[in-house]
């Protein structure tokens, strides 16, 4: 299914950058170009509109 859409971006936020790296790389691994954002960045919800993700991922673990 991920290989018909044509927006195959994730963003990813999670409190960990660690963390996010393994999931991030499991995400690649099923196709999707994932976009990293963790507590170190200065995320802002305005990116988004800019370039919308095809979804968003909020990870609280």
């Amino acid at each position: 299914m991920i290989s018909q859409m044509k927006n195959r971006n994730l963003t990813l936020v999670h409190w960990n950058e660690s963390e996010a790296e393994k999931m991030a790389s499991t995400l690649r691994e099923h196709g999707w170009d994932v976009i990293l954002r963790h507590s170190s960045d200065q995320f802002k919800m305005s990116g988004l509109r800019q370039n919308p993700p095809a979804a968003v991922v909020i990870s609280q673990r």
